[in-house]
């Protein structure tokens, strides 16, 4: 009788892997597809909303997206990044917009993770891609 458990365990699992194997591709070209249509409306929303507000605006915009997203935490950031990279390619110029922006380096001093953290505080956003878009904040007040 374990035998015939054991053996049932084993064709399952073999089953299963099997299935994998066969389905996995299709599977991650299907979630592709669909992750570059989800991006291609990000991107596009952006651009509308740079085309009507300052860098202010699509900054808050990108935060607040974020902050009510419901998707996983990398998702929710790449998406707002793309919103808010082409809300900005479109958006006007914020007086004070880049004041006490820390200068952007390619390895954050300690000074600039807490002025990331400190500024997502701040704004009442949680999550490590609420510092990801000051990030984006940092790059765009240093070029």
């Amino acid at each position: 009788m374990a035998k015939k458990i054991w053996l049932g365990i084993l064709l399952v699992s073999i089953a299963g892997l099997l299935w994998a194997w066969l389905a996995g591709p299709q599977w991650l070209e299907e979630w592709n597809r669909e992750s570059q249509q989800e991006q291609l409306a990000f991107q596009q929303k952006g651009a509308a909303l740079g085309s009507s507000t300052d860098q202010q605006g699509c900054f808050e915009a990108a935060l607040a997206s974020f902050d009510q997203c419901q998707d996983s935490e990398y998702k929710c950031t790449v998406n707002n990044g793309i919103l808010l990279k082409a809300c900005w390619q479109k958006s006007l110029p914020s007086e004070g917009f880049c004041e006490n922006v820390p200068a952007f380096a390619e390895d954050p001093s300690e000074d600039d993770k807490a002025w990331m953290k400190d500024s997502c505080f701040e704004a009442g956003i949680n999550g490590s891609g609420c510092r990801l878009l000051m990030r984006q904040k940092q790059q765009l007040c240093s070029s």
